[in-house]
């Protein structure tokens, strides 16, 4: 029918190109405008207002996973330097601080008054992801990946998922760049305006251009791990040329599992908790600038 059509279509995008259109989900191109606008806004707010709400006024460990983040912030990749760019992580809003666990709870987000709409709009899209986009894509997943596991399919891992929403404004007149890396997650839901990502392809640096308001699916490192590598987490960055007065604005989604699970190779049963490859990437951008995501060594090692 045209659900196992649309499912194996999916699916084998993210096999052959480790990404894929989500164009049979629908979703409000209204809100994703006004949510760009919102965003924009903030981000040409004064650069002492934007601080009020970086890593330091915020309560989630680790401290990087929340709040505003300037230009030159982090690195994804060693070689390339710092990226010119400035974001803002927030979590998934319903979520409350439990146990001491990493990437769980509130974010300080600036009020209407200071930023007007751009809590509320960015919820509004959460919702919108996590209560629809997220459980299709797991619904094609486990259609295309059976396991004999209930808790180790991915609709299950997804229950009460962990959720880096991330907000990222590339500045106009600049030569503004992401690093090349890896999403370390089960999948990334991406929104953007302006010049469009690029993923390699065949060794190949190749521009993603999308349908407006189509969002983009990448498969990242988890999701490569569960699948035995028949999925490879897609190799990607963000190239600008500086010679555009035109700002440009990407909405990521980094969906991981529960923060408490586990996730279970499907051929070897190998399992990689959550919680601790969260925080090695995190380790990797923050700490050890060894860049996000797997290296092209860990690659050739775990073939």
């Amino acid at each position: 029918d045209g659900d196992s059509v649309e499912t194996a279509r999916m699916v084998k995008a993210l096999q052959t190109r480790g990404m894929a259109f989500l164009d049979g989900i629908s979703m409000p191109v209204s809100l994703q405008q006004e949510t760009f606008d919102a965003c924009l806004d903030f981000f040409t707010l004064p650069e002492e207002t934007k601080l009020r709400y970086a890593s330091a006024h915020q309560s989630v460990y680790p401290a990087n996973c929340r709040g505003f983040v300037p230009v030159a912030g982090e690195t994804l990749h060693p070689s390339e330097g710092p990226c010119m760019k400035e974001v803002f992580d927030l979590g998934v809003k319903s979520q409350q601080s439990r146990d001491s666990l990493p990437f769980i709870g509130p974010t300080v987000l600036p009020d209407d008054t200071t930023a007007p709409g751009f809590a509320n709009k960015l919820h509004a899209l959460q919702r919108i992801v996590l209560q629809q986009v997220v459980p299709a894509v797991a619904s094609c997943l486990d259609a295309e990946f059976p396991t004999q596991s209930k808790e180790n399919s991915v609709s299950q891992l997804l229950r009460d998922a962990t959720l880096i929403q991330r907000v990222i404004h590339y500045p106009p007149f600049s030569a503004s760049f992401a690093g090349c890396h890896t999403d370390n997650g089960l999948f990334t839901v991406l929104f953007f305006t302006g010049k469009p990502p690029q993923i390699l392809v065949d060794g190949e640096w190749r521009h993603i251009y999308s349908v407006p308001g189509v969002p983009v699916l990448f498969a990242g490192d988890l999701l490569e791990h569960w699948t035995n590598g028949e999925i490879v987490s897609a190799q990607h960055r963000v190239r600008l040329t500086g010679n555009t007065a035109d700002s440009r604005l990407s909405l990521p989604f980094f969906v991981y599992p529960n923060i408490e699970s586990s996730v279970r190779n499907l051929r070897t049963d190998e399992a990689r908790c959550t919680k601790d490859f969260m925080l090695q990437n995190f380790e990797g951008i923050w700490e050890k600038g060894t860049g996000a995501g797997l290296s092209t060594a860990y690659r050739s090692q775990n073939k």
